[in-house]
């Protein structure tokens, strides 16, 4: 251990000093010679010499001060006894510092201090642990003491985007009642390399292509960002019962989406589709989306009503001109989530206006699917 920052100065009295001073540290009410100082020289009166006493835990420290070849016998007592006051420093497992995370010979190297200082405990070892979030920390390493240290790590797997690894460190450190520890040192991170990969697209919407020849449009989007390698060609499939999967049909990479046939009446169909990219490297299957045909079912008509691309508009159509619409709701239920139709069969929705005015209140219709999405509380 340290030395404490405590420092005796002795000063020798009389016409005639020395030559020699002998110093015996204790502690308590004992004197039990804990080290003895170097043999000092004092030659003239008022000459000084210091004496820097050793570290410990001591209630008071004291020394008692002897000559060795004293000419005079009577310049100064051999029994006077000097009390150094305060208390000794608190000693803790100090906490390291990590130096830098770089990759070295295809391992992640990471060079580190550990804690050290006048008040440090003396360091037994240091544990790593890694983390994939910053957060989460765990799989336990063991690193040396001492001042630039160094120990390696597995790099993260080349990823898209790239993957970083978080380190962090503490210190164990032995003492007389048992082990303690430090803080946790401050987190460093290695990112690792951004691998290319084939992205994979998503189907973004499944709706009737024209409700009256019961065709189906699939729209999708192939995948794209910063590693993603070049698209050659994307490929769709169907299936009946979402398990088995028919024949693929390929579509150019700058296709977005492509008609099928709908299922029957009350039945599903199902799709996702994958990417080819150069180099024949494929991508993942899509999350699978479906479309439900709707079975036939009643519908209401309503007469005297209007449209339009607002709440004003919608009223002024319907003051001016009588249509007719169909919905799935009777006058009773009629409200939000009803569909609504722009002929008596029910198979054209009523698309491209955001508002209707039926059944004496003005209704916000999504301007795709048809169906009712909310009430405006401005009547006409």
């Amino acid at each position: 251990m340290a030395n404490l920052s405590y420092i005796l100065t002795l000063q020798s009295e009389g016409a005639q000093s020395g030559p020699y001073y002998e110093a015996t540290f204790i502690t308590g009410a004992y004197f039990t010679p804990v080290v003895s100082g170097s043999p000092a020289y004092l030659p003239n009166p008022g000459s000084t010499a210091t004496v820097v006493i050793p570290s410990g835990s001591y209630s008071y420290l004291a020394f008692k001060l002897r000559g060795a070849d004293d000419p005079c016998e009577i310049c100064y007592s051999t029994e006077v006894v000097y009390t150094v006051t305060g208390s000794a420093p608190v000693f803790t497992c100090c906490t390291g510092s990590i130096l830098t995370t770089a990759l070295s010979a295809s391992v992640v190297n990471l060079t580190y201090n550990s804690g050290t200082g006048a008040s440090c405990y003396d360091c037994s070892f240091i544990t790593f642990q890694t983390s994939s979030n910053g957060l989460d920390f765990g799989g336990d390493k063991t690193g040396s003491c001492g001042v630039s240290q160094s120990v390696t790590f597995t790099p993260p797997t080349a990823s898209c985007p790239a993957t970083t690894i978080y380190y962090r460190a503490q210190q164990t450190c032995t003492t007389d009642s048992g082990n303690v520890t430090s803080s946790y040192w401050v987190t460093s991170s290695y990112t690792g390399a951004t691998a290319s990969v084939c992205c994979t697209p998503s189907i973004t919407n499944i709706e009737p292509a024209n409700p009256e020849t019961s065709s189906l449009t699939v729209s999708f989007s192939s995948g794209s960002d910063g590693c993603c390698i070049n698209c050659v060609s994307m490929s769709i499939v169907s299936s009946s019962n979402g398990t088995t999967y028919g024949s693929e049909i390929t579509l150019p990479c700058t296709a977005s989406s492509f008609t099928t046939n709908a299922p029957t009446e009350g039945n599903t169909l199902y799709f996702k589709i994958y990417q080819t990219c150069s180099g024949s490297v494929t991508s993942s299957f899509s999350a699978v989306d479906s479309y439900t045909y709707p079975s036939s079912q009643t519908l209401f008509e309503f007469t005297g009503c209007g449209r339009g691309n607002t709440v004003g508009g919608a009223c002024s159509d319907a003051a001016n001109n009588n249509r007719t619409f169909v919905s799935d709701c009777d006058t009773s239920t009629f409200g939000v989530g009803c569909v609504v139709y722009t002929n008596p069969g029910g198979t054209t929705l009523l698309t491209g206006f955001d508002y209707v005015f039926m059944n004496g209140a003005v209704w916000e219709i999504n301007s795709v699917t048809g169906v009712i999405t909310a009430y405006s509380s401005t009547q006409c």
